[in-house]
């Protein structure tokens, strides 16, 4: 149903403002592991960065207007990391879960087998269910896990891991 109406297209350049407004205002109310305000010059220097590599793909959820980004990146091998923000307008509505599925069909549908995290504070709660009702599942972390290079202390991780068909997440529009 919502799948439907959502249309998501390649980040570009020119959505580095919506990206920094939303980022900036997720960690106003402290819901990124980054709790710093990004100026735009700093945001911009890191946007270009992100558009030139080959590890990591930004995706822009639009309806009417954007209402959010999916940003996936390769940590190592076929392991990756997945992060989404949306502005709260759209939130609790199903958009979040049907744009999270569609970025995650397109970025893996030329890939089998894939483990995906997300690192997510533990105080974020909202966030933490949203993981869950969309089948990641909790890992327990100790001083033996190599994820604990990857995340800090006050994060939770969540792992996602699928085997797509790539005939049935093929999409002609790209």
């Amino acid at each position: 149903m919502k799948k439907n109406t959502i249309k998501i297209k390649n980040c570009t350049f020119q959505d580095s403002k919506f990206i920094q407004n939303l980022y900036n205002d997720n960690v106003k109310k402290k819901k990124f592991n980054n709790n710093k305000i990004v100026s735009l010059k700093s945001h911009q220097k890191w946007m270009r960065d992100i558009l030139k590599s080959k590890k990591s793909k930004i995706y822009i959820g639009c309806l009417s207007e954007k209402f959010g980004y999916v940003r996936i990146e390769n940590l190592f091998e076929n392991m990756f990391s997945v992060s989404i923000a949306v502005t709260e307008r759209y939130m609790g509505k199903g958009y979040s879960s049907a744009f999270l599925n569609l970025s995650m069909e397109k970025f893996f549908r030329k890939k089998k087998n894939f483990i995906l995290f997300s690192f997510v504070k533990k105080n974020n709660l909202r966030s933490k269910n949203f993981f869950q009702s969309n089948n990641f599942l909790e890992i327990k972390k100790n001083n033996k896990n190599k994820l604990k290079q990857f995340t800090r202390n006050d994060n939770n991780i969540f792992i996602y891991f699928k085997q797509f068909s790539c005939k049935k997440y093929h999409n002609k529009n790209d």
